[in-house]
């Protein structure tokens, strides 16, 4: 296994092992993770005198870090992918499924948190994430391969 395959392995574990971490938190300790990046929206939002409620921003933080984790996760697998020397396209089943797995995985960890529920539908969002990490990596290829004419 060559160094890049291996950095892009631990990447995807530790970007795996982080999601379920996360999942294990309790309601209490994952709101107050969430209300340090909502305060910070609100902040900013305030600043440019825009209105949202509490509720929203909350939601919209806490589903977003669900996608851009399971888009991180689906790049890094990517990544390790990409260094196995073979057509690309053959390995987009495998990443896909992984994502669909850890997201429900996570959503399942989370049904054993105090004061945490799982849900399908964050099932769906996870995935998102990991669609939008493979949908940019084929962009950075065919822009890749089309700068150097490949």
């Amino acid at each position: 296994m060559s160094f890049r395959q291996k950095l892009f392995l631990i990447l995807t574990i530790s970007s795996t092992l982080f999601i379920f971490s996360n999942s294990l938190q309790t309601a209490e300790s994952s709101s107050s993770e969430s209300g340090i990046f909502v305060n910070f929206l609100n902040n900013i939002l305030s600043f440019l005198n825009i209105n949202a409620s509490r509720d929203f921003l909350t939601f919209l933080i806490r589903k977003s870090a669900h996608v851009v984790e399971f888009m991180l996760q689906s790049v890094f697998l990517c990544g390790f992918f990409l260094n196995c020397r073979k057509k690309f396209r053959e390995y987009l089943v495998h990443i896909m499924f992984s994502g669909i797995i850890t997201a429900c995985i996570d959503e399942a960890l989370q049904l054993t948190s105090p004061g945490r529920s799982g849900q399908i539908s964050d099932v769906f969002v996870d995935f998102s994430g990991t669609l939008i990490g493979i949908l940019i990596i084929i962009l950075v290829l065919y822009f890749y391969k089309r700068k150097s004419g490949a």
